[in-house]
């Protein structure tokens, strides 16, 4: 099925609001009414773009809102479940182990053990990894309102975002030297993601900047931000975001909040050619691994 770049702004942007005002009572037909589209054209179109109908990922997204609430939150397990949707405490424990392999029981009385990424995909891992100790720095962050463009696939993959969002941003002068550019995670709790794995290629701008068809705008939420630097490979910054989630975190006190998790880069990263920008990116970068939390 062939999407008009206004077709696939709308289901993103559509997409962006649900994941921030997620409730039981969002329903397929009201997303399509946030993209302007017909139910009919709007699914198909979904379905084309996302991979997943619009059914399964309003599921997703709130078995997803439902692990965080099981993890950092002292509301029951009923309570849960009828906040996003479900008539009964077997219902919800069934959907949810089919999803994370656990029942919601399980999964809260493991408390100290945080789920990073996909769960099924790395049990057990963290508790693999030697100890390193993380210079962790809490900084307040504004809010920031971002231009992105989203790729939707294998998590390693994710790159394939920044080669369209480069040439974009250099011919509307945005890659300057205090650009400031977000490699923004929206499937931090997620575990049924790993091949639809949505990441934003992302860039701050003033709240006032016009965006076109091909782009999509929104606000990150400011607040409390955990920050520690990073300088390696690919797989190491994996390993990185692994320590600091699964063995910093539990025990800093801290929760984090459900907004995202983002990679902060220099501009320098991309202001070279393309072979540079390869080595750089196959052999060790520089960047600030930032997860949003609650004091």
């Amino acid at each position: 099925m062939h999407l008009t770049l206004d077709t696939r702004r709308r289901v993103l942007d559509a997409t962006l609001a649900a994941e921030r005002d997620l409730s039981a009572a969002l329903s397929v037909g009201t997303l399509a009414e946030w993209a302007g589209l017909s139910d009919k054209h709007f699914q198909r179109a979904f379905k084309a773009l996302l991979g997943e109908t619009p059914k399964a990922y309003l599921r997703r997204l709130q078995l997803q809102r439902a692990a965080y609430l099981l993890k950092w939150s002292e509301l029951s397990i009923l309570e849960i479940a009828i906040r996003f949707g479900y008539d009964t405490h077997a219902g919800f424990t069934k959907a949810f182990k089919r999803a994370y392999g656990h029942s919601p029981q399980v999964f809260r009385d493991a408390r100290d053990v945080v789920p990073y990424l996909h769960p099924k995909a790395n049990a057990g891992e963290s508790n693999q990894l030697e100890p390193m100790a993380l210079t962790v720095r809490i900084e307040h962050v504004p809010d920031q309102y971002v231009v992105s463009m989203r790729h939707v696939g294998p998590v390693e993959t994710c790159v394939n975002a920044w080669r369209r969002m480069i040439p974009w941003a250099r011919t509307r002068g945005l890659l300057h030297s205090n650009a400031v550019l977000l490699g923004i995670h929206n499937d931090y709790w997620d575990v049924n993601a790993q091949d639809a794995y949505r990441y934003d290629a992302a860039i701050v701008v003033a709240g006032d900047f016009e965006t076109d068809d091909s782009i999509n705008g929104f606000t990150i939420p400011g607040g409390p931000v955990a920050m520690t630097e990073f300088c390696g490979s690919i797989a190491e910054e994996d390993r990185a975001w692994k320590r600091l989630v699964d063995q910093w975190l539990p025990v800093s006190g801290l929760q984090p909040r459900i907004d995202c998790a983002y990679d902060r880069y220099p501009a320098t990263l991309f202001s070279g050619g393309a072979f540079q920008r390869l080595v750089q990116t196959l052999t060790g970068y520089q960047a600030t691994l930032c997860l949003p939390v609650s004091c």
